[in-house]
């Protein structure tokens, strides 16, 4: 979960930089509730990659009824999502212990290792069948999985 934060941190660092920091152009709010198979999804990471090459991704984490809200590093307070189409990618992961714990050349030791709950299709911008248009206003997107989709 750390790792997914992180990724996700430096990618909306990364985008802000690359922005030139105007923050002077509206974001739409967007939430809605992340289930797999029926059930909600809680710590779930949802991210929304714009189909156009001059978008902003925008994303956020499911909170324990399954319920996330964007965010972003542009527009106004960095609330919700620019106007425009998405593409939508969902994660979620999980430590799991080693079987046998590897110790590196430096000397650390790493005694767990992150396994993947869902299933790669909504991992992957090229494969995901989530897609969504954010309109100008509020927005509510729910988002149905299936462990075996």
């Amino acid at each position: 979960m750390k790792k997914l934060f992180l990724v996700f941190f430096s990618c909306c660092l990364i985008s802000f930089i690359v922005s030139g920091c105007d923050n002077n152009i509206d974001t739409n709010y967007v939430e809605g509730v992340v289930k797999l198979d029926g059930q909600p999804l809680p710590g779930a990471s949802v991210t929304f990659i714009p189909v156009a090459e001059n978008g902003e991704s925008a994303g956020g984490f499911s909170d324990d009824s399954g319920l996330y809200r964007l965010t972003s590093t542009y527009g106004k307070g960095g609330k919700g999502a620019l106007t425009g189409d998405y593409i939508v990618i969902v994660t979620k992961s999980k430590s799991v212990p080693l079987e046998k714990p590897i110790t590196y050349d430096d000397g650390s030791v790493t005694t767990e290792t992150t396994e993947h709950i869902l299933p790669a299709i909504y991992r992957d911008r090229t494969k995901s069948p989530l897609k969504f248009s954010v309109v100008e206003g509020k927005n509510r997107f729910d988002i149905d999985l299936s462990a075996k989709p």
